[in-house]
């Protein structure tokens, strides 16, 4: 999208409709470094469309995300711009993120975490938040979580649900050998565990080879396999 398309796209982002549109404005602030416009624009189309947080967090920020990332890829974009890009998205993420109506009764615990070398969030991070909107109450550890660090807190806290993302090849030995450590400390407490991420994406039924109990190809589709349906949000 041309920079002299953004300003109708903003104004109007369900304009011809469909949050594409929106997409691609969120997708030039990210590029034009503007914070505040990317906030704006993301609660003026909540606003728009009556909550519809998953919708926004699949639709906008997701593709845009990949995009940033395929600029960087071709040297289209520095390693300061896709930066940049990543910090914005997780203010207005926090931003969005508030506006969610969440479930009064957090009955059941959960964990996401990056294990030691992933230092990709924003996946995880829409993990853990839908893991929240669907009642859980869930701890995000973010980026290079040691392993033993992990486990301790699973001791504590016996969580229902597990989330351990891979964003590389080399990531998922990480994930499979704290599933495997997962499973050999806890012989009478089985939590869930969710895998996903581009590493998952790339290699079928590597979710099943690593052990894991559920996997989708974005935060969203693990969530609707976890409850069984997409009724959750």
């Amino acid at each position: 999208m041309s920079s002299s398309r953004l300003p109708s796209a903003i104004n109007d982002p369900m304009g011809a409709a469909s949050l594409q549109a929106v997409e691609q404005a969120y997708l030039q602030t990210l590029l034009k470094g503007d914070r505040v416009q990317a906030q704006k624009l993301i609660l003026d189309t909540l606003d728009r469309r009556s909550g519809d947080i998953r919708d926004i967090y699949l639709q906008v920020f997701q593709p845009s995300l990949y995009e940033i990332g395929r600029l960087w890829e071709i040297v289209q974009i520095s390693v300061a711009h896709e930066h940049l890009a990543t910090a914005i998205t997780q203010s207005v993420l926090s931003a969005l993120y508030a506006k969610a109506d969440l479930p009064s009764s957090l009955d059941q615990h959960a964990i996401v975490a990056c294990l030691s070398g992933n230092y990709h969030e924003i996946g995880p991070r829409m993990l853990a938040d839908f893991l929240q909107m669907a009642g859980y109450n869930t701890r995000f550890l973010g980026a290079n979580t040691p392993e033993d660090c992990l486990l301790q807190m699973i001791e504590e806290i016996k969580p229902a649900v597990i989330g351990l993302p891979a964003t590389t090849a080399n990531q998922v030995e990480a994930v499979r050998l704290t599933i495997e450590r997962l499973r050999a400390d806890f012989t009478s407490y089985r939590p869930i565990v969710m895998v996903g991420g581009l590493a998952f994406n790339l290699s079928q039924g590597l979710w099943k080879t690593v052990r894991a109990d559920v996997w989708g190809e974005d935060a969203g589709q693990a969530m609707d396999h976890l409850v069984g349906s997409a009724e959750w949000s």
